[in-house]
């Protein structure tokens, strides 16, 4: 399974520091050994793009870093929080940027303003009010979309194929943009429709699992097999700047400029590499598709996201959906 190295995290946490202190050293390897490598590739990840977060933020505002001294930890994280405040970002990443500085905070046994500060506490508290917690929705790319682009979009080039490709494949199969980026060709089963996934951000044991892809994904599949001979290896490629197939694979950046693209052929605003997701989840529930079947079909650990996705839906569908029906209102 893919970890962070203790190389990486430790060098991510001493720039947070500002300062190169053995016994801070000999404590970020403790943790690093005894718990951070045991932690969720996704949870390393996230922790390890919070504190880059805040070090570049810290390095912007000419600040010292994170010390042993409770007052300039005060400060700091204050402006960092008013700063994160007034940020697109939502309210549940903010919360966990904060909390990844507890934690690095605790690890360094450096005083913890967030917990030992009165002020700097309803300060956070008050603050978090003003921010609406409800996350904006990605639009979402449905079947009648892509279909239209399939029927009418006369590739110029290999990204105009590749992006064509990509969004088939992440409706059918209800893809993260970062799932994408693992498939191999021979995670493709066209005798049975399905795609295996290595990993996914729920599936934190590695086990794999498997997704269905449509007639039409196998189809441009063998297409993009073809013309570009690619026998093994990563199934959606890099390109190079002179849109030349490479054997890597693509990046999760690319999957979201792809999106972008689309978005802009289609004259869709707020496309992300979550819309084909979100349209799938819509589709099927305008189909009357039992939220457990969609669940699984996107690999939810439960069904409060596809419920999340498809409110709009579920609420034509609710009781007074169903009595003005049955009344002809």
């Amino acid at each position: 399974m893919v970890k962070i190295q203790e190389g990486a995290f430790q060098a991510t946490a001493l720039i947070v520091a500002g300062v190169s202190d053995a016994n801070i050293g000999d404590r970020l390897s403790k943790y690093y050994n005894k718990i951070f490598r045991l932690l969720p590739y996704n949870t390393q990840r996230a922790y390890i793009a919070d504190m880059n977060d805040f070090s570049a933020w810290d390095n912007r505002q000419y600040q010292m870093g994170l010390s042993s001294d409770l007052t300039n930890n005060e400060n700091i994280i204050e402006n960092y929080f008013d700063d994160l405040l007034i940020s697109p970002l939502t309210l549940a990443t903010i919360e966990r940027r904060l909390a990844t500085l507890s934690v690095f905070l605790e690890i360094c046994m450096w005083p913890n303003p967030m917990k030992s500060s009165k002020l700097l506490k309803e300060h956070i508290r008050l603050g978090k009010q003003t921010k609406p917690a409800k996350q904006d929705q990605a639009t979402p790319l449905q079947s009648s979309f892509i279909d239209h682009l399939n029927d009418t979009l006369i590739p110029d080039h290999t990204m105009d194929i590749r992006d064509r490709l990509i969004v088939n494949i992440m409706y059918d199969a209800l893809l993260r943009g970062s799932e994408l980026c693992t498939i191999s060709v021979n995670h493709i089963n066209p005798s049975n429709n399905t795609l295996f996934l290595t990993k996914s951000k729920r599936d934190q044991k590695g086990e794999g699992s498997y997704r269905f892809i449509s007639n039409t994904s196998l189809e441009l599949i063998a297409e993009w097999k073809h013309e570009f001979k690619i026998n093994d290896g990563f199934l959606v490629r890099a390109l190079s700047p002179k849109r030349t197939i490479q054997q890597g694979g693509i990046n999760y950046m690319s999957v979201y400029h792809t999106f972008k693209r689309v978005g802009k052929t289609l004259n869709i605003d707020n496309m992300s590499t979550h819309s084909a997701r979100v349209g799938a989840a819509i589709d099927m529930a305008e189909q009357n598709i039992d939220m457990l079947s969609i669940q699984r079909a996107g690999g939810w650990s439960s069904v409060a996201m596809p419920l999340k996705y498809t409110e709009q839906i579920q609420a034509s569908k609710a009781g007074m959906g169903q009595l003005a029906a049955i009344s002809g209102r």
